[in-house]
Formats: C-alpha cells, structure tokens, sequence
C-alpha cells in the first residue's frame, strides 16, 4: 500500500503546482514579461522535483520509481533552456546530496533527456494542442527508455535476466506515460481558458467601443434633428425677423448642447464629478417643449405642458434636457399618423413626478420589459441606447422610470425623481 499512497502523491506533486500557477500567477504572466514566466515556471518545477526525489515509491523490491522527469521535460518545453537548464541543476545537485549509487545514472541520463527536450521547442511551440501532447508522450517514452536503459546497464548479471525487471520497466513506463499526459492535459486546457478569457475581454472592449460610439451617433441625432427641422421650416414658409432671431438661438443652443454631449463622451472613460445645480423642473420642460415643437410640428403633433410651480430637482441641468428630449422625441415617433403629446410634471409627497404621454401606437408587456437595454428600440432604425442613457443618467439622481402602455393606445412615461426644498 505504500507505494500506492506514494505513487498518488507523486502525482499530487505534479498536479498542485499546476492548480496554484493557474490561480495566483497565469493570467498576471500572461501579461507580464516572460522572464517572470520563467522564474515562476522553474521555482515550481524545481519544487516538484525535489518533492518527488524526496518521496518515492516502489512495488519491487530494489526498485524505486518517481516522477522526476515530468515537470523537467513541462518546464524544458514551456518556458526553454534557461529554465530546463535550471532545473536540470537542481536535479542533479538534490541527487548528489541525496548520495547512493543511482547518483551515476542520473548524471549520464538527464542531460540527455533535456538536451533532446530542448530540440523539440521549437517544434513543440508550433504545434497544435495535440500534436504537443503527442510530442510530450514521445520526450516521456524516449526518457522512460534511456532511464532504463542505463539501469540496465548497473544492474547485476543474476537481475538483468529477472522476471521483475520486465515488470518494472513496464510499470515505470506507463507512470510516466500517464504522468505526463495529465500534466499537459491540465497545462493546454489552462492555456485554452486563458486565451479564451482574453478574447473574451477583447470583444467585450470592442463591444462597448461600438456601444459607445452608437450612442453617440444617437445622441448627437437630436441636436442635429432639431436644427434641422427648423432649417426646414425656414425653407417652407416665410418666417418673421423676429421669430427667424429666436429659431437661431435655439439652433445654436442645440449645437452647443451638441458639443457638450460630444465633450461628455470623451470623458467617458475618466473618472469626473458631475455639475449638480437647483433647477425649476416647470420651467425646464417648457425649454424642452419649445425645442421640440418645431420637430413635432413636422409630424403633426401637438405638445402641451402642464407644470406646477415650484418643483426644484437638484442635478444636471444638461443632463436632464437630454432626458426630456430623448422620451419626448420617443414619444413624437410613436404616432407616425398625427397626434397629442402631454407633459406634465407635480409634486407628489417628496418626489417630483414628470409624465410624458403620447397618444401612439403602444407597446406590448414585452416590449416595456426590455426598454432601457442596449439596441433594443421598437422603432425600425433605432439603437435603444438613447433611453438606455436616460435610464442611467435617472437612476444615478436617485430617481425611477415607470413605464405603461397598451398597443393602439399610446405610452405613458413616468419620470420619477427626489425633490429639494423651494427655500
């Protein structure tokens, strides 16, 4: 039994260290330089050697097996001389520390060993994953021969010709054999999850680039929305000095809101406190509504606005025009033939509670559920990272959106949000 509880120690040596360098070190050397990579990959296989020699196990009398070969031959093709180098030494210095007489046969066996080792690297790096555990199976058998080949060699005459010699070698072949493909096995699926891993936040990277660049697109879509329609208007019908005077600022006004939506996107990335201030929500909305009108006018819809006096929210107060503009524009959207948009906007204990309705086409329960997620839009162009803006922007002020609808009998947003004293 002993050497059972030995042999399953040995492999306990190789595997542990396999574990502990995926947990705490392969995805930081992945990234690091690969001098790092080699350090560690020596430490831990010079370790697994020096364990192995310390505990070996036998089920012949005169026999003694162990697992040194396996984590010279891994880290010899892994990580390259210097380290199959290194653990050669180590190797050899714990085998003549040890002292007895198989210290000869160590000396003429494993240079050998990792000197064939070394040829394949570069092979062994070119390689498929399982083409590599074919190579590592051959380094295996070649050194399970050569070690028992110089065995051979020592060995009396009387034991040469003994039974249990051919048994031995078997034995000590197929631990080999197993030991080595368990390791590369567990090696190659690390690598496998690494690599994965890595593509995985490659693509999540790209992902939100493309996210973020969509939302961009989207939000600058309204500014530029609204200054067209006033554009077109200009060219339909004659406009007054006057009124041709207060269209403009507001054309100007929407491009500069333009331009700080383009400066919140660069920044994006970069930790920044947001401008808070005390604003009239009331007084705001109409602002909103004005901006709107001339784009609702060109759908045929009306808005009107109901607002009590002296609602103050304490927040950004470009933010939460773009909000406004956002589900408002939504709103217009949803009644392609015509139709009424209302906002009203009262206070309700200490919240201040905005409604937007549209007398449109309606959403289905499904369809509420899935409002704020990126690119999800119930309209046919649309990214749906607009109101996934305006969902964050209200969830950061403390504040909720509500949403009900029926199909054919338009939508009702409810903007939610904590009030401030009017002192």
């Amino acid at each position: 039994m002993l050497g059972i509880e030995r042999l399953l120690l040995n492999i306990l040596f190789i595997i542990l260290p396999i574990f502990l360098f995926q947990i705490f070190f392969a995805e930081k050397l992945f990234k690091a330089q690969k001098i790092w990579s080699t350090i560690i990959v020596g430490l831990f296989a010079s370790a697994t050697i020096i364990l192995c020699m310390t505990f070996p196990f036998t089920f012949l009398p005169g026999y003694i097996y162990d697992m040194r070969t396996i984590p010279l031959i891994i880290a010899t093709l892994y990580c390259g001389y210097k380290t199959g180098i290194g653990t050669l030494a180590v190797l050899l210095l714990y085998r003549y520390y040890i002292g007895g007489e198989g210290f000869y046969t160590t000396l003429y066996t494993y240079p050998i060993i990792t000197i064939v080792a070394l040829a394949y690297v570069p092979r062994f790096w070119r390689a498929a994953r399982e083409k590599r555990e074919t190579i590592a199976i051959w380094l295996a058998i070649f050194s399970a021969s050569l070690v028992l080949f110089m065995t051979l060699l020592l060995l009396s005459e009387e034991n040469k010709i003994e039974f249990k010699f051919v048994q031995f070698a078997f034995e000590y072949s197929l631990i080999q054999l197993g030991g080595i493909w368990i390791a590369v096995y567990l090696i190659e699926n690390m690598r496998k999850s690494i690599m994965m891993q890595q593509e995985i936040q490659r693509a999540e990277k790209l992902y939100a680039m493309g996210e973020l660049a969509a939302s961009v697109a989207h939000e600058i879509r309204n500014p530029l929305t609204v200054v067209r329609g006033f554009l077109q208007l200009f060219g339909r019908q004659q406009i007054s000095i006057e009124k041709q005077g207060d269209y403009i600022d507001i054309m100007l006004k929407e491009m500069n809101r333009a331009e700080e939506i383009i400066s919140d996107y660069l920044t994006f990335a970069r930790p920044h406190i947001e401008i808070r201030e005390r604003i009239e929500a009331g007084e705001q909305i109409k602002q909103v509504a004005g901006v709107m009108t001339s784009y609702a006018l060109l759908k045929n819809v009306e808005i009107y606005t109901e607002a009590e006096e002296h609602l103050f929210l304490e927040l950004n107060r470009s933010k939460f025009s773009q909000c406004m503009i956002n589900i408002m524009k939504n709103g217009v959207e949803a009644m392609p033939e015509g139709g009424t948009l209302t906002v009203r906007a009262a206070r309700q204990d200490n919240k201040i509670v905005i409604q937007i309705i549209d007398t449109g086409k309606g959403m289905s329960k499904e369809e509420i559920k899935r409002l704020g997620n990126p690119f999800y839009s119930t309209k046919e162009k649309g990214t749906g990272l607009g109101l996934m803006v305006c969902y964050r922007i209200i969830e950061a002020w403390g504040g909720k959106v509500e949403v009900q609808s029926e199909k054919g009998k338009g939508t009702h947003f409810s903007i939610i949000l904590p009030a401030v004293s009017d002192e």
